[in-house]
């Protein structure tokens, strides 16, 4: 069954959002990059900062850019 995977690279860095049946004997991510299975969170995004706290917790958080100039 296929389901929607988060692809973070090696900072943690959600770098794009697939779909893919888990099979990695038919694809799997570049080296570098883990796909994350995020079930029904649908509001996981390119950009996005994966946070795992290693009990199952798991949680996605906006990606800051600095600010370059003020108006």
């Amino acid at each position: 069954m296929e389901k929607p995977y988060a692809i973070v690279n090696s900072s943690n860095v959600v770098v794009n959002v697939t779909i893919w049946d888990g099979n990695t004997e038919t694809w799997q991510p570049d080296t570098g990059e883990t796909a994350i299975d995020i079930g029904d969170d649908t509001g996981v995004m390119i950009g996005m900062t994966y946070n795992s706290s290693g009990t199952g917790t798991v949680s996605y958080t906006h990606l800051t850019l600095p600010t370059i100039c003020s108006v």
